[in-house]
C-alpha cells in the first residue's frame, strides 16, 4: 500500500509465462486494485486470450502489504496537581493529529500520573500504532504545577516573660497545618515579646509549602508576666549606727531585685545629701519599674550624724579633737563649750545647741543655734535585773524630755523641746528634775553572780546576768553573750575587754575604765552600753563603743597618753577633759538599736517565760511612757485608775512593741496604771504633777 492506503497491479505482475502455440493476444485480471481492506492474501484470477479467441484461466495469490508507520503529531501541556498532590492524563491530551494511511489502532503514553515530585516540566512519548501493526512515536512536554495553597491551621499559647523577655515558634503556634507536596516553611508575624506586650497579642502564621504557595491564619499569644510597683520610704540608721545618713528603702510586693540610679543594687541607699533619688525595681519576670524620691537632707535632725549628745551640757576642755559628726545638746538651756585648743572643724562636723561657747584658741566650723531633737534621741533600755519594787523607780526620772518650764525665755517649747533660744543665751530657769538622782539604789537579782578577774588573768565568760563585774590590771576578759546585764563594771588600769559577737551591755550603776584599758578594740563588733548611772574614761585608754548613760560621760586623757574614743555618746553631761580624740564607728556588721522585743537570760540560758514593766518618768508633768519587756507578742492594755478606783484612761496595744506613749492629760494626784497582758499584769503608782 502506499501512503494513500492503496496500490495497484496489472496482468503483467501475475503472468509468470503464460503462452499460446498462435500466441497471445490479452492478458487480464479478475482484481488490479487494492486498499486497506485488502490486506492480506488475495485470489485473482488471470485470463490469457491467444490471438484466436481461446482464453484460459489460472488463479494466484496477491499479497497485500502495509508497511507505512503512522505519521505522529503531539502537543505540550500543562497540568495542574490536585488537593491530593495527584493528576493524570490521557493520550488524547497529548495527540495533535496524528494519522496512518490505513487508520490507527491505538494510541499510548510513556506516563499518565503524576504526583509532588514530577512538579516541573516531564518528557513523555505518545506512540501510535496503526491497524496492521506499524507504530511511531513522538515525545511532548508535561508541565505539572501546584497551585493548591496549604492548610494553615494554629492554636492559642501562653508564653512567660523571663529577664524582661519571651519567645515563640511557629512551630509552637502551628497546629497541624498541611500541604500535600510538604511545607517548607512556617513564619510568625512576630516572635518575641517584652513587659510592654502582658497579655493577649494577635499573630499571623504564614505556612509556605515547597512550590511557594502560601496560606496564613491568626492566633493568640498570652504574655504572662506583670509590671512591678515600688514604693520608697525614708528613714534613719537604725540604732546607734553612724555615718549621718539618711536611709531610702525601696518596697515592692513582687520585686526581686532593685538598683538606685547611681547608687547600690540594694533596696536601701544611704543618702547624704538633698536631692531626687530613683530607683528601679525588677521583678521575677524582669519586667522594671522606676520609682524616684526627693530628699530634704539635714545632718543635724539625725541621730547618726552625731558622735556626741549632751542633754544639758557638753564640754570639750582641752587638746579635745572630734573627728566625725556633730556634738550637740538637747535641753532648751543645753550648753557646748569648746576650750583650750580643742576643735571640732573637720569636714562634715558641727556643733549644736541653744548656747554654743567657743574660746578663741579653739575652733568649731559649723554652729547652730537650737536644740538637739529629744525625737532623735534611741530609746534607752534598762536593765530589768536592777528594778526594785520598794523603789518608786526613781532611776527611771525624766532623763530624756528636756521639758523645762522657764521664767524669762518665752521662746522655749515645753513640749517638743525645739527651744527657740537666741545664741546669746546663758541659761534657761529650767524646773525640770532629774529624778536619776533619786536616792534609790538600784538592787541587782543577781548580785551573787559578782566576778572580779584576777590581776594578768585571761577569762572567758559566757553569763548573761551579772551582778558586781571587777577587771583586775592587765587582765583579758572575753565576753560571749550578745546581752549582758550588769550591776556595775569596772575594768582596772592595762585590761583587756574583748567580745566575740555584737552586743548590748545594761549596766544598773557605774563604768569605770581605768587607764590604759582596752574595750572591744579586737574584734570588729558593735558594743552598745546603757549605762543607768556614769561612764568614766582614763587617759591612754581606748574604747570602741556607743555609750547612752542616764548621768554623765567624763573622760580623761594626757598629752602623752591620749584617749581614743570611737562610737556615738549620750548622756545628760559628757565632759572630756584633756587630749581625747573622738571618732565615729562605721561598723555595720550589726545594729544594736531598739530592739523590737527583748529577751533576757540566766545563768543557764534564756528564760523563756518572763514578764517586767515600768514606767518613766515617774513623777510626769505631762506625758509618760510604759515598757513592757515580755515572752509575749499577744496585745496587752493599759488601763489607768485614780485612787478612787475610777477607771480614767485605757489604751489597748496590738503591735507588741515594748515603748508605748501615754499622755497624762490628769488631774494633779496619785494614780494606779495596771499593765495587763494575757494572764500576767502589774499595777504601778503614777503621780501626776505639773
Amino acid at each position: 500500500l502506499d501512503a494513500n492506503g492503496s496500490v495497484s497491479i496489472t496482468a503483467d505482475d501475475i503472468n509468470y509465462g503464460s503462452s499460446d502455440a498462435c500466441g497471445i493476444a490479452n492478458l487480464s485480471l479478475s482484481k488490479t486494485t487494492f486498499n486497506c481492506s485488502n490486506v492480506g492474501a488475495n485470489t485473482v484470477t488471470l485470463t490469457v486470450t491467444d490471438v484466436n479467441g481461446n482464453s484460459a484461466t489460472a488463479n494466484a495469490t496477491v499479497t497485500v502489504q502495509d508497511q507505512i508507520a503512522p505519521s505522529v503529531v503531539t502537543k505540550n501541556i500543562t497540568i495542574q496537581l490536585n488537593a491530593y498532590g495527584n493528576a493524570t492524563i490521557t493520550p488524547s491530551d497529548i495527540n495533535n493529529g496524528s494519522t496512518d494511511n490505513c487508520s490507527i489502532s491505538d494510541l499510548m503514553l510513556s506516563k499518565t500520573s503524576f504526583d509532588c515530585s514530577n512538579v516541573g516540566t516531564n518528557t513523555i512519548t505518545l506512540t501510535v500504532a496503526d491497524v496492521n501493526g506499524n507504530s511511531a512515536n513522538a515525545n511532548a512536554t508535561v508541565t505539572v504545577k501546584d497551585e493548591v495553597a496549604p492548610i494553615a491551621i494554629a492554636q492559642n499559647v501562653s508564653i512567660t516573660l523571663s529577664g524582661g523577655t519571651a519567645s515563640v515558634t511557629a512551630a509552637a503556634v502551628n497546629n497541624g497545618s498541611s500541604d500535600a507536596c510538604g511545607i517548607a516553611s512556617m513564619t510568625l508575624s512576630k516572635t518575641n515579646f517584652n513587659c510592654s506586650n502582658i497579655g493577649s497579642n494577635t499573630v499571623t502564621l504564614t505556612v509556605t509549602d515547597v512550590n511557594g504557595n502560601s496560606s496564613s491564619t491568626s492566633a493568640i499569644v498570652n504574655v504572662i508576666g506583670a509590671i512591678p510597683t515600688v514604693a520608697i520610704s525614708q528613714g534613719v540608721q537604725p540604732g546607734f549606727t553612724q555615718g549621718g545618713a539618711i536611709v531610702l528603702t525601696a518596697s515592692s510586693p513582687t520585686a526581686t531585685s532593685y538598683v538606685w540610679s547611681g547608687g547600690p543594687s540594694t533596696a536601701a541607699y544611704y543618702v547624704y545629701a538633698t536631692g531626687t533619688y530613683s530607683v528601679t525595681a525588677t521583678n521575677s519576670y524582669g519586667c522594671t519599674v522606676v520609682g524616684s524620691y526627693m530628699v530634704n537632707y539635714n545632718a543635724a535632725n539625725l541621730l547618726s550624724s552625731y558622735i556626741i549628745i549632751g542633754k544639758e551640757e557638753v564640754k570639750l576642755e582641752d587638746h579635745v579633737a572630734v573627728q566625725n559628726g556633730g556634738v550637740g545638746a538637747t535641753k532648751c538651756d543645753g550648753e557646748v563649750e569648746i576650750e583650750d585648743y580643742s576643735t571640732v572643724t573637720a569636714a562634715g562636723t558641727f556643733v549644736r545647741a541653744v548656747d554654743i561657747e567657743v574660746e578663741s584658741n579653739s575652733a568649731a566650723t559649723t554652729k547652730i543655734f537650737s536644740a538637739v531633737p529629744t525625737s532623735i534621741l534611741p530609746t534607752f533600755l534598762y536593765n530589768p535585773y536592777c528594778t526594785s519594787s520598794s523603789c518608786s523607780n526613781g532611776h527611771h526620772g525624766s532623763h530624756g524630755n528636756g521639758n523645762c518650764s522657764h521664767s524669762h525665755h518665752s521662746g522655749c517649747s515645753h513640749n517638743s523641746n525645739n527651744c527657740s533660744h537666741s545664741h546669746h543665751a546663758t541659761s534657761c530657769s529650767a524646773t525640770c528634775t532629774n529624778s536619776h538622782h533619786a536616792t534609790c539604789n538600784n538592787r541587782n537579782n543577781n548580785s551573787n553572780n559578782n566576778k572580779n578577774i584576777a590581776q594578768g588573768a585571761t577569762v572567758t565568760i559566757t553569763d548573761s546576768i551579772m551582778g558586781q563585774v571587777v577587771i583586775g590590771k592587765d587582765a583579758i576578759v572575753t565576753f560571749t553573750s550578745p546581752r549582758l546585764y550588769m550591776k556595775g563594771l569596772e575594768i582596772k588600769e592595762g585590761a583587756r575587754v574583748n567580745f566575740v559577737q555584737c552586743a548590748t551591755v545594761r549596766v544598773c550603776n557605774h563604768v569605770k575604765m581605768m587607764k590604759n584599758s582596752r574595750f572591744n578594740t579586737s574584734t570588729p563588733t558593735i558594743v552598745t552600753l546603757y549605762i543607768e548611772k556614769k561612764l568614766e574614761v582614763e587617759d591612754g585608754s581606748w574604747v570602741t563603743a556607743n555609750v547612752y548613760a542616764l548621768e554623765e560621760i567624763k573622760i580623761k586623757g594626757k598629752n602623752t597618753a591620749p584617749t581614743l574614743m570611737k562610737g556615738l555618746y549620750i548622756a545628760e553631761e559628757v565632759e572630756a577633759e584633756k587630749y581625747v580624740n573622738f571618732t565615729w564607728n562605721t561598723n555595720t556588721t550589726c545594729t544594736n538599736g531598739n530592739y523590737k522585743s527583748e529577751f533576757l537570760a540566766d545563768e543557764q540560758g534564756l528564760i523563756k517565760d518572763y514578764f517586767e514593766a515600768d514606767l518613766y518618768p515617774n513623777p510626769s508633768n505631762g506625758v509618760f511612757n510604759v515598757r513592757l519587756l515580755s515572752s509575749s507578742t499577744e496585745a496587752y492594755q493599759i488601763d489607768v485608775y485614780d485612787m478612787n478606783g475610777r477607771l480614767v484612761d485605757t489604751k489597748k496595744f496590738n503591735d507588741g512593741g515594748m515603748i508605748q506613749e501615754m499622755e497624762a492629760n490628769y488631774s494633779d494626784g496619785m494614780y494606779l496604771v495596771r499593765i495587763t497582758q494575757g494572764e500576767n499584769s502589774k499595777t504601778i503608782r503614777l503621780v501626776k504633777s505639773n
